[in-house]
């Protein structure tokens, strides 16, 4: 298959993750100062008619609860790492420990390890921080849109080039031979990162290109001859 076929493809697959973490980012961001407003609005007369039982200006004591409930959670947040494959060369062997995380998806409305995700606790923690929560989801996405922006187009679609030769499992050791001088542990950062390509860590290791993917690269090639002839 071209080269600079794969290399479009997958620049158009790269700048579409980009766009959807980017309104991702929006939409979490909005509704976390919609909101905001929305618990202010709820809490201003129960609050306020508290504050004046207690002597103290409306404002200050809606103001007074709201920065606490800011603090409170700021306190109780445990921050979710977002994942990415571990890979480690032993330049001794030249053998690779590769490592992929596990668990929920990278995108998660709660911030913090539970135990139990449906206990009343944890509905209630989530119900009282929900503006938070989804400003730190606003800040993964962010994040994730970041890593994707790193990925080396040109290196990936070679590295696709050489899975898409071979429809089984292709060790490290294949990969790296076909593109030397490559940076193996960057170039399996970056293709964990595509949905396109399976990075089998389970013995024996190695990559293969999804058959999702195939199909695509099958399509878009159809599409350039179609046009080339047409």
């Amino acid at each position: 298959m071209d080269h600079h076929l794969i290399e479009r493809w997958l620049r158009r697959r790269v700048r579409a993750e980009r766009v959807s973490n980017l309104a991702l980012a929006a939409a979490a961001a909005l509704g976390s100062v919609a909101l905001f407003f929305f618990v202010w609005m709820a809490i201003f007369v129960p609050v306020a008619l508290l504050s004046i039982g207690l002597g103290v200006h409306p404002y200050i004591g809606v103001t007074a609860v709201m920065l606490a409930s800011i603090a409170s959670y700021l306190w109780v947040r445990r921050p979710v790492a977002i994942p990415m494959l571990e890979v480690t060369r032993f330049e001794d062997t030249g053998e690779y420990s590769v490592t992929a995380p596990r668990g929920e998806h990278w995108m998660r409305l709660r911030s913090r390890n539970q135990s139990d995700p449906a206990s009343l606790g944890s509905l209630i923690h989530d119900f009282i921080f929900v503006s938070p929560l989804l400003a730190d989801s606003a800040l993964a996405a962010l994040a994730f849109r970041r890593r994707f922006a790193m990925v080396d187009v040109k290196l990936c679609a070679r590295a696709i080039a050489v899975l898409h030769a071979d429809i089984h499992r292709v060790s490290f050791d294949e990969v790296e031979r076909r593109l030397p001088g490559v940076d193996m542990v960057s170039l399996l950062k970056q293709l964990w990162l595509l949905d396109a390509v399976q990075i089998i860590t389970a013995a024996p290791q190695g990559m293969a290109l999804t058959e999702g993917a195939r199909q695509a690269l099958a399509d878009d090639e159809d599409a350039a001859l179609i046009a080339s002839v047409g």
